[in-house]
């Protein structure tokens, strides 16, 4: 458990854990650190989710580290949304290598406590342990419900629209300059970012992402059925809310949402980006109307299925089915013959 900000901790944990609660806003009263474990309003209508990020798995050390605090707990709030739920606080754990600059944690923990503020969210606890390998954060966080029902993956029925808040692809051609960019960076840099990666909306896109956090809750009081976290790129996130209906998604490739920083990159690396932290969503056709004002943009609509053992995602183009989609998607565990990109 993170220890409260008021006791005085001896060596570097002490240091590490001030440095983290000074800055990023806790719960008052029994909510926020400082016992062994925080207490909570538990109720019938919340929701709780964990995601790990790892060292060159999840991220490189060139990242910068405001950005980083902040991709951090983003990236897990992003799937509360895709439930439908209003994020209220989150534990972090940390696992930080002998290596790591004092300073480098304190400018992750400055980027992590102005994406808090944003989100509103509170740090309710934690742990920081040193670790022999590479450097690892866990965030576990947890909402609650308006409403008795939560947008889930497996309730889609044919008919159903299929809708999309957020850009799709722009991370997976942000990585693949990063990752170029990152090959000249010393690891550990407390160096501000240049200006131009604040101005470069793919750069961003990876490395400082920022989900449609509103739109997952909004979308489920307006008559929302479905929702899931666009982390794995669209296609396959399509797929497992497709095997989880027991539904084809049929995806009408004409309908993917225009953007400007986009233009040259063909529609099929636009479906098979990862860690684009947008939000899929499906709903009954009398709440399009709805996610339209809610900024969502339909891009198909669920249909029958033809086996529903191999549930799947079709494309569309120009009224035709055409021939599925044969490459790889983007995960974090690629095989060795594998082109699949992470980071």
């Amino acid at each position: 458990m993170i220890a409260d900000r008021t006791l005085s901790l001896s060596g570097r944990e002490g240091r590490l854990i001030s440095a983290l609660t000074d800055v990023v806003p806790t719960g008052e009263g029994p909510e926020g650190p400082g016992d062994d474990a925080a207490l909570l309003c538990v109720g019938p209508h919340r929701v709780l989710s964990t995601d790990a990020l790892v060292e060159d798995v999840h991220f490189v050390r060139a990242h910068p580290p405001e950005w980083l605090g902040w991709k951090v707990l983003a990236s897990s709030l992003s799937d509360l949304a895709a439930m439908g739920a209003l994020p209220e606080a989150f534990t972090l754990a940390a696992a930080v290598p002998d290596d790591m600059p004092d300073a480098w944690w304190r400018l992750f923990g400055k980027g992590m406590a102005e994406y808090a503020k944003q989100a509103g969210v509170v740090l309710a606890g934690g742990d920081v342990v040193a670790s022999p390998g590479p450097a690892m954060f866990t965030v576990t966080c947890w909402g609650h419900l308006e409403a008795r029902r939560a947008l889930q993956r497996g309730t889609v029925e044919p008919g159903f629209g299929l809708w999309v808040a957020g850009h799709l692809g722009r991370s997976r051609v942000g990585l693949q300059r990063w990752l170029e960019l990152a090959k000249a960076q010393p690891g550990w840099s407390v160096q501000p970012p240049p200006a131009e990666w604040a101005e470069d909306p793919l750069l961003l896109a990876h490395l400082r992402p920022d989900p449609p956090l509103s739109v997952g809750p909004a979308a489920l009081k307006a008559g929302a059925v479905a929702g899931l976290d666009i982390s794995d790129g669209l296609w396959l996130d399509a797929s497992r809310m497709a095997r989880a209906s027991g539904v084809d998604l049929m995806v009408d490739v004409e309908a993917l949402p225009d953007d400007a920083a986009l233009l040259d990159v063909p529609p099929k690396q636009r479906l098979l980006g990862g860690e684009d932290y947008a939000l899929l969503l499906a709903a009954p056709e009398l709440v399009a109307s709805a996610l339209k004002e809610l900024g969502c943009a339909q891009i198909g609509r669920a249909v029958t299925a033809a086996n529903v053992r191999e549930s799947t995602v079709l494309l569309r183009r120009s009224g035709e089915v055409v021939a599925a989609i044969d490459e790889a998607p983007f995960h974090h565990f690629p095989d060795a013959n594998d082109d699949g990109a992470s980071c």
